[in-house]
């Protein structure tokens, strides 16, 4: 039984992650120790910094009746996901967003504020998340709209992000004491907030002022691709936001390479700052071409501001510039899928089926257990998406994980199994990209309809499907 004791944070790999932890008060060698939860003395930790850690997951288990509104607010945040919990939502201003788009404000500016802001500072610290229990304190007594306040107001203006001074502009959504505008009319309100959004990144992409919203809307889908979507990024960054990850746009324009909420909000505000330097036609450009990467780099040796922005982006950013528009790697489409939710959850997208293994799950349970496994890997603070990368197309995809987060279950061993290597191929673990989509990411045609499949489109996929098994099985057999 004693055996089986392990730390539920580290999985018993605390000693390589040890020369990671810069958290100060993080335990020697010397001091630590396996001890049980102090609550339910079923689960164990090795120091009082991975209890700490692990905490907002655990204590669902641990203390079930004790949960306030506010865990499940900040266990959101933690995963990236918005809350589905219904008295979170009607406790923190979700239920009073009309749109959808409202909701994604709301929960980027909490997700600043419990990542990052409440912590003095414009750099996040993932193990120090605002605790559930001050966050409830602060709403029950009515102070929660004052200590948000307070916490972006002490930032340097450039590091308060759109979300707070969208935040501004609709505090009645959270303060009960704040007028608030009838429901229709903030329908309306909003939707002509994003018509206006759209139609200022028409009038900068060039469009005539003249043109009314549905013709701005039916010239949009017979535009190039390209194009299309460039002017639908800047319609969400001149309305104060920037696309969500569930978005195709988060990946197409370099978003998913972002490892927080805060670095997305610094790659929001050099695509601004670009728009007030340039012109559409250069910046539309530079990212059809794959060489947006090339035109930061030239910001940075003009402007140190932008330098100073650009230099907290990961390199990985500058890597996904050099490929877009036309592919990325699988990876992103991975990080993508893992934070997905609802019905989603097992749909899996083509470019991953044979890249991450997920083409040998035979049950919606063996999807899961790949997701999680994955999710584990993306959630570490050791995680590197590229040399994820490396690894797919090398056929070490478990090797690696396993040398990063402990893999337990013997079922990942053979769903993780790809048919790489594939030496030679240069397009291997790449994504290819195409379509428009609209505001809300659903992918639209040529003509103005949703995109279906065509029974020649289905048809070759089931084809490429039993070429890659084949393969797989014929690298079995030369093997055995």
């Amino acid at each position: 039984m004693e055996a089986a004791r392990t730390c539920r944070h580290c999985q018993g790999d605390w000693r390589r992650q040890e020369e990671h932890d810069h958290d100060p008060d993080a335990p020697s060698k010397s001091q630590r120790r396996l001890r049980p939860c102090s609550g339910c003395r079923t689960v164990w930790y090795c120091c009082a910094l991975h209890r700490r850690r692990d905490w907002i997951e655990h204590v669902f288990a641990c203390k079930p009746d004790e949960l306030t509104a506010a865990h499940y607010l900040v266990r959101a945040v933690q995963t990236g996901v918005m809350p589905d919990h219904l008295q979170t939502n009607q406790d923190y201003g979700f239920s009073r967003c009309p749109l959808p788009m409202q909701k994604e404000y709301l929960f980027g500016m909490y997700s600043d504020f419990i990542k990052v802001v409440h912590m003095g500072h414009p750099y996040p610290l993932e193990m120090n998340l605002l605790n559930p229990e001050k966050l409830h304190d602060w709403r029950v007594q009515g102070l929660l709209v004052v200590k948000i306040k307070a916490a972006f107001d002490a930032l340097p203006p450039s590091f308060r992000g759109a979300y707070y001074s969208w935040f501004l502009q609709n505090q009645h959504i959270l303060n009960t004491y704040t007028p608030s505008v009838p429901q229709q009319d903030r329908v309306g309100e909003t939707r002509q907030s994003l018509e206006m959004s759209l139609r200022r990144a028409w009038i900068f992409a060039g469009g005539s002022p003249s043109y009314s919203d549905a013709e701005i809307h039916h010239f949009l889908t017979e535009k190039d691709v390209c194009e299309a979507n460039c002017i639908l990024l800047y319609a969400h960054l001149f309305c104060g936001a920037r696309p969500a990850r569930q978005h195709p746009l988060w990946i197409h324009f370099g978003f998913c390479a972002c490892a927080n909420a805060a670095q997305e909000s610094t790659l929001a505000q050099l695509y601004v700052m670009l728009a007030e330097r340039h012109a559409f036609s250069v910046i539309y450009v530079a990212w059809s071409t794959s060489k947006l990467d090339h035109m930061f780099r030239q910001e940075c040796a003009i402007s140190p501001a932008f330098a100073a922005f650009f230099s907290t982006l990961p390199q990985d950013v500058a890597t996904l510039l050099a490929r877009l528009p036309s592919a990325n790697h699988s990876v992103w489409n991975l990080k993508k899928f893992i934070s997905s939710y609802g019905d989603d959850i097992h749909i899996v997208p083509t470019s991953m089926l044979q890249d991450y293994g997920f083409i040998n799950c035979r049950t919606s349970g063996d999807v899961e257990v790949l997701r999680h496994a994955y999710r584990r890997y993306f959630d570490s603070d050791w995680c590197q998406p590229l040399r994820l990368h490396e690894a797919c197309i090398q056929g070490r995809l478990f090797q690696h994980i396993h040398g990063v987060v402990c893999l337990k279950n013997k079922k990942l061993h053979a769903l993780m199994r790809n048919c790489y290597p594939a030496y030679g191929r240069h397009q291997a673990g790449m994504a290819l990209n195409s379509g428009f989509y609209d505001l809300a990411g659903s992918r639209i045609d040529q003509t103005g309809t949703d995109a279906k499949p065509s029974s020649i489109g289905v048809k070759l996929a089931l084809v490429m499907i039993g070429v890659v098994l084949a393969a797989m099985l014929l690298q079995n057999w030369l093997t055995s």
